[in-house]
């Protein structure tokens, strides 16, 4: 995936979701941490909380979504299959990522 804001200017972030992680928070948030690793090196803490998920729900019952994924169906398959038989290929990285001001 790759993201861009304005803040960023001409810069495009790579993500790769496969190497990160999932945790509870105590408050009951779901926090995605990782690593983005090109162009430049940032841990990265996400925080889904539970107004998030109407939001969320609403961005995967859109129409263009759906025909996107339904183009995609041979790469979910592929996912599904590395997953359950090349768990290797999916190796966490290490778990210390932190959040500031928390």
């Amino acid at each position: 995936m790759r993201i861009w804001s304005k803040g960023l200017g001409k810069m495009v972030l790579t993500m790769d979701f496969r190497n990160y992680y999932t945790e509870l928070d105590p408050g009951g948030d779901l926090l995605i941490k990782g690593q983005i690793t090109e162009p430049v090196f940032w841990n990265f803490v996400i925080t889904v909380n539970k107004d998030d998920i109407r939001g969320l729900a609403n961005i995967v019952f859109k129409f263009r979504f759906l025909i996107y994924l339904v183009s995609n169906v041979p790469n979910m398959v592929k996912f599904f299959f590395l997953k359950l038989f090349r768990k290797q290929l999916f190796e966490h990285p290490e778990k210390n990522i932190e959040i500031a001001g928390r």
